[in-house]
């Protein structure tokens, strides 16, 4: 089993995403990152949020979600995210 990781990401906190983004909080959806294997770097945006499998909620609009971990090719996904969505992403490692 993975390590359940609750990271908030929103345009107060990172200045970067602002255009995409607002403070209000009902302007969010749920992403939920799982990989196999297990246990791989989860990266939001370019910035390291945790290890998989890790429940994000992010502010509504456009992301790219990657997953990596030693040995694998990179997994990427470039997503929108809807207010009050949820979405299961499940990242298929490939080893290199």
């Amino acid at each position: 089993m993975g390590i359940a990781t609750t990271v908030t990401k929103d345009a107060e906190s990172h200045p970067e995403s602002q255009s995409a983004t607002k403070a209000n909080s009902a302007e969010t959806g749920s992403i939920i990152v799982a990989s196999t294997p297990d246990s791989a770097e989860v990266y939001v945006d370019g910035a390291f949020v945790g290890n998989s499998t890790a429940t994000l909620k992010l502010a509504t609009g456009r992301h790219i979600i990657k997953v990596t971990l030693a040995g694998y090719k990179e997994w990427t996904k470039d997503l929108t995210v809807l207010a009050n969505s949820e979405l299961k992403l499940n990242a298929a490692l490939e080893k290199l």
